[in-house]
Protein backbone atom coordinates (compact mmCIF):
# COMPACT_ATOMS: atom_id res chain seq x y z
CA UNK A 1 0.00 0.00 0.00
CA UNK A 2 0.95 3.49 -0.62
CA UNK A 3 2.30 5.53 2.38
CA UNK A 4 -1.23 8.35 2.53
CA UNK A 5 -3.09 5.03 2.54
CA UNK A 6 -1.33 3.50 5.43
CA UNK A 7 -1.29 6.49 7.34
CA UNK A 8 -4.84 7.25 6.87
CA UNK A 9 -5.61 4.00 8.17
CA UNK A 10 -3.51 4.42 11.06
CA UNK A 11 -4.79 8.06 12.20
CA UNK A 12 -8.49 7.17 10.91
CA UNK A 13 -8.25 4.84 14.55
CA UNK A 14 -7.10 7.50 16.78
CA UNK A 15 -10.12 9.22 18.40
CA UNK A 16 -8.27 13.24 17.78
CA UNK A 17 -5.57 12.55 15.51
CA UNK A 18 -4.65 16.05 13.98
CA UNK A 19 -4.13 16.64 18.09
CA UNK A 20 -2.07 13.63 18.67
CA UNK A 21 1.57 13.60 19.18
CA UNK A 22 1.85 10.90 16.21
CA UNK A 23 0.49 13.37 13.65
CA UNK A 24 3.00 15.95 15.41
CA UNK A 25 5.87 14.09 14.96
CA UNK A 26 4.51 13.84 11.64
CA UNK A 27 3.93 17.40 10.85
CA UNK A 28 8.06 17.83 11.90
CA UNK A 29 9.05 14.44 10.14
CA UNK A 30 7.45 14.27 6.85
CA UNK A 31 5.79 17.86 6.21
CA UNK A 32 4.16 17.07 3.24
CA UNK A 33 2.68 13.66 4.07
CA UNK A 34 1.25 15.70 7.15
CA UNK A 35 -0.64 18.21 4.88
CA UNK A 36 -2.29 15.53 2.84
CA UNK A 37 -3.39 13.60 5.62
CA UNK A 38 -5.18 16.50 7.23
CA UNK A 39 -7.09 17.33 4.57
CA UNK A 40 -8.24 13.83 4.62
CA UNK A 41 -9.17 13.45 7.94
CA UNK A 42 -10.69 16.72 8.20
CA UNK A 43 -13.29 14.80 5.93
CA UNK A 44 -13.45 11.38 7.63
CA UNK A 45 -16.79 11.64 9.52
CA UNK A 46 -18.76 13.99 6.67
CA UNK A 47 -22.14 13.04 5.64
CA UNK A 48 -21.83 11.68 1.91
CA UNK A 49 -24.29 14.16 0.24
CA UNK A 50 -22.18 16.94 2.05
CA UNK A 51 -19.43 15.51 -0.25
CA UNK A 52 -21.43 15.14 -3.10
CA UNK A 53 -22.65 18.44 -2.93
CA UNK A 54 -19.36 20.31 -2.35
CA UNK A 55 -17.94 17.81 -5.63
CA UNK A 56 -21.49 18.66 -7.86
CA UNK A 57 -22.17 22.01 -7.24
CA UNK A 58 -19.25 23.52 -9.15
CA UNK A 59 -20.40 21.44 -12.22
CA UNK A 60 -24.03 22.08 -11.64
CA UNK A 61 -23.48 26.35 -11.72
CA UNK A 62 -21.94 25.47 -15.25
CA UNK A 63 -24.68 23.62 -16.50
CA UNK A 64 -26.76 26.87 -18.23
CA UNK A 65 -29.98 25.36 -20.61
CA UNK A 66 -29.38 28.38 -22.36
CA UNK A 67 -26.13 27.95 -23.60
CA UNK A 68 -27.49 24.65 -25.71
CA UNK A 69 -29.42 26.95 -27.27
CA UNK A 70 -28.16 27.06 -31.29
CA UNK A 71 -26.55 23.97 -30.83
CA UNK A 72 -26.81 21.18 -33.88
CA UNK A 73 -27.38 17.78 -33.07
CA UNK A 74 -26.06 15.16 -35.41
CA UNK A 75 -25.84 18.39 -37.81
CA UNK A 76 -29.53 17.79 -38.39
CA UNK A 77 -31.27 19.70 -36.06
CA UNK A 78 -30.71 23.09 -34.52
CA UNK A 79 -31.71 23.58 -30.91
CA UNK A 80 -34.03 26.74 -30.74
CA UNK A 81 -35.94 26.71 -27.66
CA UNK A 82 -36.03 25.69 -23.87
CA UNK A 83 -39.61 24.18 -23.71
CA UNK A 84 -39.09 22.75 -20.23
CA UNK A 85 -37.39 21.90 -16.71
CA UNK A 86 -37.33 19.03 -14.38
CA UNK A 87 -34.89 18.20 -11.91
CA UNK A 88 -32.60 15.90 -14.20
CA UNK A 89 -33.25 17.15 -17.70
CA UNK A 90 -34.09 20.25 -19.59
CA UNK A 91 -36.38 19.71 -22.91
CA UNK A 92 -35.65 22.26 -25.76
CA UNK A 93 -37.09 22.63 -29.04
CA UNK A 94 -35.61 21.74 -31.95
CA UNK A 95 -35.91 22.12 -35.72
CA UNK A 96 -34.16 20.00 -38.77
CA UNK A 97 -32.04 22.31 -40.64
CA UNK A 98 -30.18 20.05 -43.07
CA UNK A 99 -32.56 20.94 -45.79
CA UNK A 100 -34.16 17.21 -46.59
CA UNK A 101 -37.40 18.04 -44.85
CA UNK A 102 -39.03 19.98 -42.91
CA UNK A 103 -39.38 18.46 -39.29
CA UNK A 104 -39.62 20.03 -35.23
CA UNK A 105 -38.90 17.66 -32.72
CA UNK A 106 -38.32 18.01 -28.69
CA UNK A 107 -34.86 16.79 -27.44
CA UNK A 108 -34.28 16.18 -23.72
CA UNK A 109 -30.70 16.16 -22.33
CA UNK A 110 -30.12 15.33 -19.05
CA UNK A 111 -28.46 17.47 -16.52
CA UNK A 112 -25.09 17.74 -17.38
CA UNK A 113 -24.87 15.30 -20.26
CA UNK A 114 -22.45 17.14 -22.74
CA UNK A 115 -20.92 20.58 -22.77
CA UNK A 116 -20.03 20.72 -26.37
CA UNK A 117 -20.98 23.02 -28.71
CA UNK A 118 -22.56 20.00 -31.01
CA UNK A 119 -24.84 16.84 -29.64
CA UNK A 120 -23.72 13.20 -31.01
Amino acid sequence: MNDIYDQFQMFSQIEDPLNSTKYSELKINKPELAKRLNSLLNHHNTEIEVLHEKIFSPLLSLDNPELRLSRSINDKYKIIELIGQGGMSDVYKAIRCDGLIEHTVAVKYFSLADSFESAL
